[in-house]
């Protein structure tokens, strides 16, 4: 009986332990943190049309970074095996470094290091991209 209790034991340890590691890593979240000031350039790429775009219109450069960083994204599923996209994004400091990268897929989601980041509120000002792309010349 005492044997009984052990393993019942063990293996109650043994799930919550797989519990816990789960909700860990479900629960991860992500907050860009770029200062506006210090962007040189925003490379974006429309998956949907196969265009290059580089913002260099610091209005513009100030309206994306403060809209990105004003969000605080939550890990979701992995997006490997998944295809399609809006925009590749890379934000780029004065040396030409890129501070932070993702995919802006909609108005609430982004991919990050092969995972869909949601943002819950759906405040990804994606409309602006997209009227921006329009009256932006692509390279």
């Amino acid at each position: 009986m005492k044997a009984k209790w052990k393993l019942i034991l063990s293996i109650s340890v043994v799930l919550m332990l797989i519990s816990g590691v789960f909700i860990f890593y479900n629960t991860q979240k992500l907050k860009c943190s770029v200062d506006p000031l210090q962007v040189s350039e925003i490379d974006i790429f429309n998956g949907n049309t196969g265009k290059k775009y580089k913002i260099t219109d610091q209005a513009n450069i100030e309206h994306m970074v403060n809209n990105l960083n004003s969000i605080t994204f939550v890990k979701n599923k992995s997006s490997k095996g998944y295809s399609g996209f809006s925009f590749a994004t890379q934000i780029k400091d004065k040396s030409g470094a890129t501070t932070f990268q993702c995919t802006i897929n909609s108005k609430n989601t982004i991919i990050y290091h092969n995972y869909f980041y949601i943002d819950y509120t759906s405040s990804i000002d994606f409309d602006y991209i997209d009227k921006l792309l329009k009256v932006t010349t692509p390279l």
